[in-house]
Formats: C-alpha cells, sequence, structure tokens
C-alpha cells in the first residue's frame, strides 16, 4: 500500500472508487467539511480536505475549521481507526484547530 496521503495514495483511492463507489460513512460525517495540514509528511506537509467523509486533495472554500496535525497522528486516527491518539494527541496541544 502506497504511504498515507502520498500521490500515489491518492491515485490508489481514486481508482478504488472509480471500480466500486464512494465508501459509506456514518451519518455523523455525511455533512462534514474540515481541511486539514497533515505536518510532517515525508514528501512535506500535505494540504488535504475531509468531504463527506472522503478524503480529498487540497483544501476546499467555505470549509468552517482547519486542522493542523502531525502525519503519525493522523495516520493513527484516519487509517488506524485510533481515536485514542486524536484525543490525547489533542489534549497535549499536538492537534491544532483554526476557525
Amino acid at each position: 500500500m502506497a504511504e498515507f496521503l502520498s500521490d500515489a495514495w491518492f491515485e490508489e483511492v481514486e481508482k478504488i472508487r472509480e471500480e466500486h463507489g464512494d465508501v459509506p460513512v456514518p451519518d455523523a460525517l455525511a455533512g462534514i467539511q474540515l481541511n486539514v495540514v497533515v505536518t510532517e509528511h515525508p514528501e512535506g506537509d500535505k494540504e488535504v480536505h475531509m468531504n463527506a467523509g472522503n478524503f480529498d486533495r487540497g483544501h476546499i472554500e467555505g470549509a468552517p475549521a482547519t486542522l493542523k496535525i502531525p502525519f503519525e497522528i493522523a495516520k493513527k486516527m484516519f487509517i488506524e481507526g485510533d481515536q485514542q491518539a486524536g484525543m490525547q494527541a489533542f489534549m497535549a496541544g499536538q492537534i491544532q484547530v483554526e476557525g
């Protein structure tokens, strides 16, 4: 599998979406738009956004908030599903929220 948020990763995600459609998301995520800056990525900082539970490249206009998250924390939260890591990182000031 390609490195999370790398160009190759997004290409794999696009291929999966073309073959299988969008991944179903919980109703609680369906209306969420959020810009994210992932720092410390092996390829440099990554600007991405989450829209209705799906990640895509770049930021979107009108998103109500932007998160700034270190790569390892983002990977734990969004790939491994470790929400505890996210809570701990937020409480430790590793996750910054604007908006």
